[in-house]
């Protein structure tokens, strides 16, 4: 398209001289804002999109990146508290079983990005969605910090259990029964 007809069709569509002038003399620069003349929704629906499809990248790499890691903490935990003495293999393990629990905060953070992430997109469809959506992820990311603290506090227990007479140890593992259970 040669540059005297993109400026002929701009002064056809009765646009100010302005808006010609703001080519800065390339005629995909006056194509471009002759589209946004014609038809504004169209530039703007790509916009949107791409800032949904940045946003959908975003959700996806938070989400496998919180699985992933996830994952990896659980595997850590569950070798540690697997065992049939778990205080005994808590008390070897105490470093080990910090870096499991300490994985497992790490979805948590995951959690709330998702609801943070998605609260604008949500919102043009419906608030109410959105702030559900968003309160549903920090109440699954108040539970997951939970149970996160409760691997925690399995290593002060194993403390002591290792420090402990025979009858104070009973009482010590159904309190590390408890916490387990309620990691579940």
């Amino acid at each position: 398209i040669r540059s005297g007809y993109c400026g002929s069709v701009v002064r056809d569509l009765a646009a100010p001289a302005s808006f010609a002038q703001e080519s800065f003399g390339s005629c995909d620069a006056t194509v471009l804002h002759l589209l946004i003349a014609v038809r504004p929704e169209r530039p703007i629906v790509a916009a949107k999109m791409s800032t949904y499809r940045a946003t959908a990248r975003a959700v996806g790499v938070v989400y496998l990146a919180g699985m992933v890691i996830g994952i990896g903490g659980n595997v850590l935990v569950q070798s540690i508290l697997g065992a049939p003495d778990r205080l005994a293999a808590v008390s070897g393990n105490d470093i080990k079983l910090a870096i499991g629990g300490l994985l497992w905060l790490v979805p948590v953070a995951g959690d709330v990005a998702h609801g943070i992430l998605m609260f604008p997109i949500l919102k043009q469809q419906d608030e109410r969605i959105a702030t559900g959506y968003l309160g549903t992820r920090i109440v699954d990311a108040v539970f997951i910090a939970v149970q996160a603290l409760f691997i925690l506090l399995q290593i002060p227990l194993a403390r002591e259990y290792a420090t402990a007479s025979a009858a104070n140890a009973l009482p010590l593992q159904a309190l590390s029964n408890v916490l387990t259970r309620g990691n579940l």
